[in-house]
C-alpha cells in the first residue's frame, strides 16, 4: 500500500466547520443569502423575509446563528484563501445550536464574545457587542485564530 508522506497542506480548522462530534446534539437549518457574503462562519441574524438571513448581531445581543462551511460553495481565489462568494439569495446552512468554529479579527481573553455589525467575531469592546448567546470554548485565543464556540438557540421575548 503507498505511503503518504508530504504534505496536503490541510488546515487545523476552518470557519463555519461543525466542532467536534456533536452533529446530533445540534440543530441546523436552510436559509437563504439576503446579501452577498465573502466568508463562512460569519454570525447572521434575521433576514427580512422569514427564509432569509444577513450578517449581524441583534439590538438584545442575540445571533441567530452562524453560517456553516459548505462543500458546494468553491473558493473564490486560487489557490483559495478563505474567500468565498455566496451569491444573495443562495440556501445557506446555519447552525443554530451546537458548537462551530470560528475566526477571531481580535483576540479574546475569556469566554465572552462579541460580534460586530458585520458578523464577525472579536473581543467585547470596540465595535463588537456581547453575544449572550455565544460562549468561547477556548481562550484565550489572538487574533486570527481559530476557535470554537457555542451557540444556543435563545427563545424569542
Amino acid at each position: 500500500m503507498p505511503k503518504q508522506d508530504w504534505s496536503i497542506n490541510t488546515g487545523a480548522a476552518y470557519a463555519g466547520e461543525q466542532y467536534g462530534l456533536a452533529t446530533t446534539n445540534s440543530q441546523r437549518l436552510t436559509f437563504n443569502a439576503e446579501t452577498e457574503m465573502a466568508n463562512f462562519g460569519l454570525a447572521v441574524v434575521q433576514g427580512t423575509a422569514s427564509n432569509q438571513v444577513k450578517p449581524g448581531i441583534g439590538g438584545d445581543g442575540t445571533v441567530l446563528g452562524i453560517s456553516m462551511r459548505q462543500i458546494n460553495i468553491e473558493s473564490a481565489t486560487r489557490p483559495g484563501d478563505g474567500t468565498v462568494a455566496i451569491k444573495a439569495g443562495w440556501p445557506l446552512g446555519v447552525m443554530l445550536s451546537g458548537p462551530i468554529m470560528v475566526k477571531l479579527v481580535t483576540a479574546i481573553t475569556d469566554k465572552n464574545i462579541g460580534v460586530s455589525a458585520t458578523g464577525q467575531f472579536g473581543g467585547v469592546g470596540a465595535g463588537y457587542t456581547k453575544a449572550t448567546n455565544l460562549t468561547a470554548l477556548r481562550y484565550p485565543a489572538a487574533a486570527g485564530d481559530v476557535v470554537p464556540v457555542m451557540i444556543n438557540v435563545v427563545p424569542k421575548s
